[in-house]
């Protein structure tokens, strides 16, 4: 594959997990915040920003990359759409999006 293109697809990998990512836990937070009693709440709250992130995200992203997930990526490897060195250079952006956003939070 192209290294130019392999690089913008590696870098929308990075930066729509590192984004889904702080959905995620700026949800949870906000959910806790919002319905300190109500669980069920919280679970419909989370659930409810998330999906729209993600959508928003893949709507954003999808013309580039859209997996968002290592799993993903290597499943699509075992299926045999990408080629291993597109899967390895998609999952380590994946990760360390996840992590590097996971891991700022004090």
């Amino acid at each position: 594959m192209n290294a130019p293109i392999l690089l913008r697809r590696a870098v929308a990998e990075l930066i729509g997990t590192g984004f889904l990512v702080a959905a995620v836990v700026g949800s949870g937070i906000a959910a806790q915040r919002l319905s300190p009693d109500d669980v069920g709440l919280q679970l419909l709250e989370n659930s409810l920003a998330t999906g729209a992130v993600l959508v928003a995200l893949i709507l954003a992203l999808q013309p580039v990359s859209a997996s968002f997930n290592p799993v993903v990526t290597l499943v699509e490897r075992a299926l045999g759409r990408v080629d291993t060195a597109t899967a390895g250079c998609w999952s380590s952006p994946s990760s360390s999006g996840a992590w590097s956003v996971s891991s700022s939070r004090t």
